[in-house]
């Protein structure tokens, strides 16, 4: 398996057919980007084209570098491919477990190695975003929804 060093997003079309503002954005390992905007101005549609990984074929006629080559050169890279992640608005957990075995049992999900330090670091991770401190002791159930999403950012990351 490649590793990803960057994303980048060459633009294509807006909904109206114009030219894109932003030509290019490129997102590098490790950075965490929100995606903002009103409604009906692309979000989704920018979300769509990285994880279907657009080669112009979409309807904004994005393109999708990984490490600065077309994404369609990595079509057979099923590991790769699963690389990209959204957190949603809504986050509710519904298996009641503690923040620690879920991000040691997620780990493992994904062939891991050592879980239990990659849980501890994500913890920490969290607990720089979230304004209210995060046990791995903790229930999924009872963390707040700033939690939650503080959880979700930095398991994804």
């Amino acid at each position: 398996m490649s590793m990803i060093n960057s994303v980048t997003v060459v633009g294509g079309k807006d909904k109206d057919g114009a030219a894109e503002a932003v030509s290019m954005l490129e997102i590098k390992a490790g950075e965490i980007l929100a995606v903002v905007g009103t409604t009906g101005s692309g979000k989704s549609m920018l979300i769509a084209d990285i994880e279907q990984w657009a080669d112009g074929e979409t309807p904004s006629q994005r393109h999708i570098l990984i490490n600065q080559v077309p994404a369609a050169e990595f079509a057979e890279d099923r590991l790769l491919r699963g690389m990209a992640a959204e957190v949603s608005q809504n986050m509710n957990f519904v298996m009641d477990m503690s923040v620690r075995d879920f991000l040691c049992l997620h780990a493992r999900s994904r062939s891991l190695e050592q879980p239990e330090e990659l849980a501890e670091q994500v913890i920490n991770y969290a607990n720089r975003l979230s304004g209210e401190a995060i046990s791995g002791k903790d229930k999924l159930t009872v963390l707040s929804g700033g939690q939650s999403r503080a959880l979700m950012v930095a398991d994804v990351a």
